[in-house]
């Protein structure tokens, strides 16, 4: 039978675990890494309890070796780069840039935690996203999916833009898919309405393997259907869902809570559930899908609601 497991790396995880991620926490193994050791061991405190959490008090990078981090009043910009020339001239009105403290942090490169498994990344290390990539070496080939912080204009001194970060992707065989809406870092400007859209400072984006590019095993396109899902992207989930073999789609349907086959179908559920209640789609077209995926029909009302409870879902 296929081996659906994978394994998330949420790397810069101050806060813990990304919101888009927090569904697989126990149920595939995390890894979190923050260098700040205030911060790292508040989520030490946090997780102690989670043992599929596991937090690393080191950054990622080049080699291994100590390097200084500088710590900023906003704990949260905290990092290796310096302020670029060009932000300091642009002068952005982000509070908390101010250095506070210089501290000394280990540094060892990604392909370290790259186990083999497939993967999904979250990246937000302000200005050295593009380095700690680099560090994965061929490793990077075991990543499906990434989400990473981008500045449209330089704001670290090591900037990572869009633009080097898209160009190196795909040249390592990822495809971009879209911003995380809303982007965040606009500037407004003065007075602006509501509905007012501002200047572009940065946001994350999204990137996936390329499945046309070479073929993949179905634990890799189970990571891809999984991190389209938990990141809005319901319809490219649905399209990927079929290019499973039968026997994982089987292992899918038949799947008991809690486990992360048993959350992706319960996603699928909530999707095609919701899908038909657009005039446009309609019972029947669901119900196509529901037997062309798994072969059979869409389960009741009760069964349904009963198997989205089990995985933690809203039901409306």
């Amino acid at each position: 039978m296929a081996d659906l497991k994978f394994e998330v790396l949420d790397i810069g995880a101050r806060y813990g675990i990304h919101p888009s991620l927090r569904r697989l926490v126990g149920l595939v193994p995390v890894h979190l890494f923050e260098p700040d050791p205030v911060e790292s061991g508040r989520l030490g405190s946090q997780y102690e309890s989670t043992p599929e959490v596991r937090v690393h008090g080191i950054a990622l990078g080049e080699s291994n070796r100590e390097k200084s981090f500088v710590l900023r009043e906003h704990r949260g910009l905290s990092g290796f780069a310096g302020i670029s020339v060009e932000e300091l001239n642009w002068k952005l009105p982000i509070r908390g840039l101010e250095e506070s403290d210089r501290i000394k942090v280990e540094v060892r490169p990604l392909s370290e935690f790259l186990s083999g498994k497939p993967a999904i990344i979250k990246l937000d290390t302000e200005g050295s996203e593009l380095e700690i990539l680099r560090s994965a070496g061929n490793r990077l080939s075991h990543v499906m999916a990434l989400r990473l912080e981008f500045n449209v204009r330089p704001l670290w001194s090591t900037g990572t833009s869009f633009v080097s970060l898209d160009a190196f992707l795909a040249d390592n065989g990822f495809v971009f898919i879209n911003f995380d809406s809303p982007p965040n870092g606009s500037i407004y400007g003065r007075l602006p309405l509501p509905e007012s859209k501002g200047q572009l400072i940065g946001g994350d984006g999204l990137w996936v393997r390329d499945h046309q590019a070479q073929p993949l095993s179905d634990s890799q396109i189970f990571c891809r259907v999984l991190f389209f899902y938990l990141n809005g992207l319901e319809g490219m989930g649905l399209e990927a869902m079929g290019q499973l073999s039968e026997e994982s789609r089987q292992r899918i349907l038949n799947s008991v809570s809690p486990s992360a086959e048993a959350l992706t179908y319960a996603l699928v559920l909530r999707h095609l559930k919701s899908a038909s209640l657009y005039p446009h789609f309609g019972a029947s077209t669901v119900d196509h899908e529901h037997q062309a995926l798994f072969g059979c029909q869409m389960p009741d009302r009760e069964l349904l609601f009963e198997r989205l409870q089990r995985a933690g879902l809203d039901v409306e």
